[in-house]
């Protein structure tokens, strides 16, 4: 798997931790950071800030390659 760069991402793709975790959504793209969303049934919605793009993996990257 490569390394991933902030070039990697488009609004709309779907990411995960590789350590595991629920599925988000890529909603901004910075040049050193993006910033995701996931919303649960149970706890609403949040949002997390990735600046180590090599600890997620990209589910819609992976199909675009």
């Amino acid at each position: 798997m490569k390394v991933l760069k902030p070039e990697d991402f488009l609004i709309g793709d779907i990411v995960q931790l590789k350590s595991g975790g629920p599925k988000m959504t890529v909603i901004e793209i910075e040049l050193n950071f993006i910033k995701s969303k996931y919303w649960n049934i149970d706890k609403g919605t949040f949002e997390y800030d990735h600046s180590d793009f090599e600890t997620l993996i990209n589910f819609t990257a992976e199909k675009r390659d």
